[in-house]
């Protein structure tokens, strides 16, 4: 496998954290062979950026494995151990949101799913993707917009406790006609 053109192409859906004074950027990116990996680059002053392990030779910190695509990296860190939930599609564009798991920056390995499609008739009963996750007071919070066959994407908002088993909010969708939205929390608002 050629992997001197994975992460040339299509960058995109970078979620940046700052670390010991460094930042730290995963991101999605395509390779030559149309399959979308997660990628990570880093900076000491955010306007130049360094790829994983080089730049000209950049690796994935997450395979697609046997997946269309993976990408759209929402990281969190607890209990020692870097959360990676991100949107994987088994085929096509048929999104599903999973989780994968590493105590380090990179060598991200696959765990679960932790969001698929919500019930038949649902405004987002046919792909959920594109998560954007924090954690406080020991809840996860996870917007991620959703779409039901032939309509347009919606936000909702799941939790969980555990990181894994997420519970959609009552009143989803929260945002009509918008996706791939990133959620922060500057001070008290979020």
């Amino acid at each position: 496998k050629n992997t001197s053109m994975h992460g040339s192409d299509n960058i995109y859906a970078p979620d940046i954290h700052e670390i010991s004074g460094i930042r730290v950027m995963w991101y999605g990116a395509q390779g030559g062979d149309g399959h979308d990996r997660i990628f990570m680059a880093t900076s000491s002053n955010g306007a130049e950026w360094r790829k994983y392990p080089s730049d000209s030779n950049p690796q994935p910190v997450l395979e697609n494995g046997s997946s269309n695509h993976v990408n759209d990296p929402s990281l969190v860190h607890v209990d020692g151990k870097w959360k990676m939930y991100y949107t994987d599609a088994p085929t096509a564009e048929i999104d599903r949101i999973w989780l994968a798991e590493s105590s380090k920056l990179t060598g991200f390995k696959k765990v679960q799913e932790v969001l698929g499609p919500g019930a038949a008739g649902e405004w987002d009963s046919y792909k959920v993707g594109r998560p954007s996750v924090l954690y406080e007071d020991g809840v996860y919070k996870m917007w991620y917009d959703g779409q039901a066959q032939g309509k347009g994407r919606h936000v909702g908002l799941a939790t969980s406790t555990d990181g894994i088993h997420f519970t959609r909010h009552p009143a989803n969708p929260l945002l009509l006609n918008a996706g791939a939205i990133d959620v922060d929390k500057i001070g008290d608002v979020y």
